[in-house]
């Protein structure tokens, strides 16, 4: 009897045994993916400051020069005989480094704008001007000669249009233009956002510009779509996201915005899209889901640069876009036998600024009934370290309380109240992950 409770004795303490060792096995394999993916993050977080200041000095090789002075050479005559106006060159220049700029943000090739098109544009946006209208495919001016004529229609047909009013007619029109053209968040351009598509056309070789002003208005056109021969197809991409994964300036990306991702035909069928699933979450785990079914999704398949393109408009970027960071995940898309591509696309974009201004608070501005305080210093020792994070996880588990600086330094996300959100958000700064923050950053509140 006695042995034999001996052996049962054993038989517990050897399984015990086993069981602890797993435990630590276990443990060291979280550690181990632990160190890991937090290297893996540092990676990512030094990737992504490479990226954006590779584009920092891309805009400054590409930066507009705005003088303020007439973007004309020669000024358009509005009665015939007519004159359709040339640039200067500084006002082409302007509008071709603001294209290559964003061709560049997208992971495209550069284009260049020829002689012909310059001409061609500016005729095209002169019979607007003398029909009174913002046509592609505009009405013959009666004594207008055929040549003029032939290459304005070709032109506007070819080409992205825009017309501003009580703006200044000097030579950085086509800067506004181009960004108008990009954001395509009217009404009537949300759903095929055709003039971003054809700026983003990775075929593009060559384009042209035009610039008229006429009383209070301003006009502006670019050569969009080339005809098939002046197009290199060797040029194609897979995917063109707009905006573009990794870090992404938020001058060229304005607020309620659609984000778009094009999507070669070739290899991506776009008659089968029902399945399509958009979801993006922010850096606070805020997320939306988009979907054809949802009403929320817009696919569209014409032929305005690549030819299957789905759009979305999320709500919660609209606020949080400067600075923002967002993961975006595409589901459902269905490859053509033979092409061996992602079915899910799964990427990140981090919004920064191309100029960013140091917020900075002097004593000056402060009033009588305000103090100035570091937020998310909880602890008032000059420095945000982890021991604040510890005194705001401490006030929500009700260890202590928060008062006066202290709580109004610990409200991270200044939304009023103090939650595991606002430790949250210092774990993310110290450990360097592009969020939207004013963590150590001196901010006034109401004594």
């Amino acid at each position: 009897m006695y042995i034999t409770l001996s052996n049962k004795f054993f038989k517990r303490l050897f399984f015990l045994a086993l069981a602890f060792q797993f435990i630590l096995l276990l443990s060291f394999f979280s550690v181990l993916y632990a160190y890991a993916d937090n290297n893996n993050q540092g990676s990512d977080n030094k990737n992504n400051e490479r990226a954006k200041q590779a584009i920092i000095q891309k805009y400054e090789e590409l930066k507009p020069y705005v003088s303020g002075l007439s973007p004309f050479i020669t000024e358009p005559s509005f009665t015939s005989p007519y004159i359709a106006g040339k640039l200067t060159n500084n006002s082409l220049d302007n509008g071709l480094k603001t294209i290559n700029f964003v061709r560049y943000l997208a992971g495209l090739d550069n284009v260049i704008y020829t002689t012909a098109n310059n001409t061609a544009m500016q005729n095209g946006l002169l019979i607007n001007i003398i029909n009174r209208e913002i046509s592609h495919t505009p009405q013959k001016p009666f004594d207008m000669s055929d040549d003029m004529y032939q290459s304005g229609y070709w032109a506007n047909s070819h080409g992205n249009l825009y017309w501003s009013k009580g703006l200044p007619q000097n030579d950085d029109i086509l800067v506004g233009a181009i960004k108008n053209w990009l954001n395509d968040s009217d009404a009537s351009n949300i759903r095929q956002l055709g003039h971003r598509r054809w700026i983003l056309d990775p075929s593009m070789v060559s384009t042209g510009f035009g610039i008229i002003t006429f009383e209070d208005t301003a006009h502006a056109g670019m050569i969009a779509c080339n005809d098939y021969d002046q197009r290199n197809f060797n040029q194609q991409r897979d995917v063109v996201y707009w905006p573009s994964p990794g870090a992404f300036p938020f001058e060229f990306f304005g607020t309620n915005v659609p984000w778009s991702i094009s999507l070669n035909s070739v290899k991506y069928d776009k008659s089968k899209t029902s399945s399509i699933k958009v979801t993006i979450s922010d850096e606070f785990n805020n997320a939306e889901t988009f979907s054809a079914g949802n009403g929320n999704l817009y696919v569209e398949t014409s032929l305005y640069g690549m030819d299957f393109c789905i759009s979305f408009l999320p709500k919660s970027a609209v606020t949080n876009r400067k600075g923002g960071s967002y993961h975006v995940r595409v589901e459902g898309l269905v490859i053509k036998p033979d092409y061996y591509l992602p079915s899910i696309l799964d990427y990140y974009v981090s919004f920064f600024s191309l100029d960013p201004v140091p917020i900075k608070a002097t004593r000056t501005t402060v009033s009588s009934q305000q103090t100035i305080i570091l937020l998310g210093d909880v602890d008032q020792d000059g420095k945000v370290t982890v021991k604040d994070t510890a005194a705001i996880q401490k006030h929500t588990a009700k260890m202590i309380f928060l008062t006066g600086k202290a709580a109004a330094a610990a409200d991270s996300d200044r939304d009023g109240k103090i939650t595991v959100k606002d430790a949250t958000i210092i774990q993310k700064y110290m450990a360097k992950i592009p969020i939207q923050t004013q963590i150590n950053s001196y901010v006034c509140y109401n004594d």
